[in-house]
């Protein structure tokens, strides 16, 4: 208990410490960095290499800065960044070398550089490299802390190298690196507290090539019907993927994580938030469809919609996406003149389409229309009629 009380004050301290005291001398010779660093490894909070290292003042400075972002104080580089390194009225007291370096934003840049190509190497080595069961989700878990954390010192980089574009990129593709490895770690955790993983590898479909041949006979159905394409094609066109008879779906869950969210991509599809969590979104449809199999629109409103749906907001954190999602599935799944508005399949498709544009809102009451003999209370809810209570909780 004595060692957790001390860690804590270790770490209330760090948050509380004055950015531009970390650099200064006082007046016994030493600086606020010296005593966070002795503080930190007191606690034992420092990793090995960075105790052994700890000789110079940059390296306690590098030591003390990835404690930080261990523990989630990522906030400590950046306002080191912002109010020393990038200050115009902070200057070194005197021409000490050490002191120069310290002060210089260079020592920042290439620490967070390093400490994020190392983190993404550690999520590779735990996570990404083994098969879903095997993955080591506690070390995966612990560095994403650290990748959300590098990611924001990245985007602060590069927003000070906004007069220096190409060093801009480099940050930003970096921030960008860290937020698939992220993206790909949530996607393990969902997968395993859903247990999506469990039996057959194609899940409710028998082989691969027969859940092949079922997304093939909804895109001639579809066709059929008058619907210019499957909403897993529109969810594909968002996040970059061609919709082809063989992009969809990947074989096992260990191949769609490879393909839609190992950071290898980030030089592939535009290196943008928005890139990534339509990755997720994607990702979501897969496993639900997955764990649908041949199901009817019912059995998939009824069903998948209930013991997964915490797990899923792991993977797409906004509970009207997670809604959005499902109903794609549903709506995909229902055979023609089916009516597949279930009590589950209403309140979500009310509370989905609150948070959905226009087009995508008659695109939906369309397909509904033609395909699925939807209800006139459906279709009141679909035209975006305004509902009695917000359902946002139903996940």
């Amino acid at each position: 208990m004595a060692a957790t009380t001390a860690s804590m004050q270790a770490l209330y301290h760090l948050a509380a410490t004055d950015t531009a005291a970390l650099w200064r001398l006082d007046r016994t010779g030493r600086r606020g960095l010296d005593i966070a660093y002795d503080s930190l490894a007191a606690c034992g909070m420092l990793a090995d290499a960075d105790a052994e290292k700890g000789a110079d003042a940059v390296s306690r400075l590098r030591a003390v800065f990835s404690a930080a972002l261990a523990h989630g104080l990522s906030s400590l580089p950046i306002h080191y960044l912002r109010e020393v390194c990038l200050s115009t009225s902070l200057a070194a007291s005197s021409a000490d070398v050490e002191e120069g370096r310290l002060v210089d934003g260079a020592v920042v840049e290439t620490w967070a550089r390093e400490e994020a190509t190392r983190a993404i190497k550690e999520v590779d080595s735990s996570a990404l490299a083994r098969s879903v069961a095997m993955a080591d989700m506690r070390a995966a878990a612990t560095t994403a802390t650290k990748l959300v954390g590098a990611a924001t010192v990245l985007d602060a980089l590069a927003e000070a190298a906004a007069n220096h574009p190409s060093k801009a990129r480099a940050h930003s593709a970096s921030a960008s690196a860290c937020r698939w490895a992220v993206a790909h770690v949530d996607a393990l955790e969902a997968v395993k507290a859903g247990e999506w993983h469990r039996g057959t590898t194609t899940g409710g479909y028998a082989t691969a090539t027969g859940w092949r041949a079922a997304v093939d006979a909804r895109r001639k159905r579809f066709a059929a019907a008058g619907q210019p394409r499957l909403f897993v094609d529109r969810l594909m066109q968002e996040a970059g993927v061609a919709a082809t008879s063989t992009s969809y779906p990947p074989e096992t869950i260990e191949d769609a994580l490879r393909l839609w969210l190992r950071p290898a991509n980030v030089e592939a599809v535009p290196p943008t938030r928005d890139a990534i969590a339509a990755r997720r979104a994607l990702m979501l449809y897969y496993l639900v469809d997955r764990a649908s199999g041949e199901s009817t629109s019912s059995d998939v409103a009824t069903g998948v919609y209930g013991g997964a749906s915490a797990a899923a907001l792991t993977l797409v954190p906004n509970a009207r996406e997670c809604a959005w999602i499902h109903l794609c599935v549903l709506l995909d799944h229902a055979p023609p003149s089916s009516c597949p508005w279930s009590a589950h399949g209403a309140l979500a498709t009310a509370m989905a389409l609150k948070g959905r544009n226009a087009e995508e809102r008659a695109e939906v009451a369309a397909c509904a229309s033609t395909m699925h003999g939807a209800s006139w209370e459906a279709r009141d809810v679909l035209q975006g009629a305004p509902m009695a209570a917000d359902s946002t909780d139903i996940l």
